[in-house]
């Protein structure tokens, strides 16, 4: 599938002089951040490279406008993009959506400029699924970031457990036991179990989202080195709160020696 993302890099990154890599990756929207915007200073700060990657494969960039009148139509009409086609895995959206994190992996492991060691991938809800998949699917990942993370334990039907987009409540027409299995596929705890890497995980107390329990079910199902950083007030956000969490999420050197 095509993938489009926002690639910024120090002014002297070159084959000669290498940098780390981050991978970030958008939360639940339509509308695409201007990523070269965005990460231009914490290219500069962090010395490192970012690859800002869209999750629908559109083009970056555009007005306001363009969104609104082209692919808001296409993505949200009800129902919205993560209650389709529950009734086959193969296309509900966040097949075509995760296709896009190995091919953004696949993609920044070609740049010359990158150090060739240090791959870091990291997201805010559905972001944070998505950096969960990247950890999860390739071992060079030396560490990931999920704050807030979607995705968790989705299909459960028990109110206040289940992460966005909390399936049961939202797809109609789908047999509960084919979404159930069908969902497993794509639910975030699967991924996790996977991950070696290690990582760094936010929760909100208050993310009526992402609800806590949805959370530390990823996170207990995490197989490498691991932290939570917990924010008892906060909410479905970058929990700013926690003085320990900002500087890590974009500090790859501090996320590998934190355990």
């Amino acid at each position: 599938k095509q993938m489009t993302a926002c690639l910024t890099m120090p002014a002297d990154a070159s084959a000669e002089k290498r940098y780390p890599i981050y991978l970030t990756f958008h939360g639940h929207t339509y509308f695409p951040r201007n990523g070269s915007v965005v990460k231009a200073s914490d290219a500069y700060v962090d010395k490192a490279i970012y690859l800002d990657v869209n999750p629908f494969g559109v083009v970056n960039g555009k007005d306001p406008e363009y969104y609104k009148n082209t692919i808001s139509k296409e993505i949200l009409p009800r129902p919205s993009y993560p209650y389709r086609h529950w009734d086959d895995r193969e296309k509900v959206s966040f097949n075509e959506i995760f296709l896009r994190v190995v091919r953004g992996l696949q993609y920044a492991k070609t740049r010359p400029e990158w150090d060739g060691k240090n791959l870091a991938v990291i997201g805010s809800s559905m972001g944070g699924a998505q950096a969960l998949v990247a950890a999860a699917l390739d071992p060079q990942v030396t560490a990931c970031v999920a704050n807030v993370p979607a995705m968790g334990e989705m299909s459960v039907a028990t109110p206040g457990w289940a992460g966005w987009p909390i399936l049961a409540a939202n797809v109609q027409g789908v047999n509960p036991e084919v979404l159930h299995k069908n969902a497993a596929y794509y639910d975030a705890v699967n991924f996790a179990r996977q991950i070696k890497a290690p990582t760094l995980v936010g929760v909100g107390f208050n993310d009526r989202v992402c609800p806590p329990p949805s959370i530390y079910a990823i996170y207990n199902s995490l197989q490498g080195p691991k932290k939570i950083a917990v924010s008892p007030t906060g909410g479905h956000t970058w929990n700013a709160s926690s003085p320990s969490w900002l500087p890590l999420a974009s500090c790859n050197d501090r996320l590998t020696t934190f355990a």
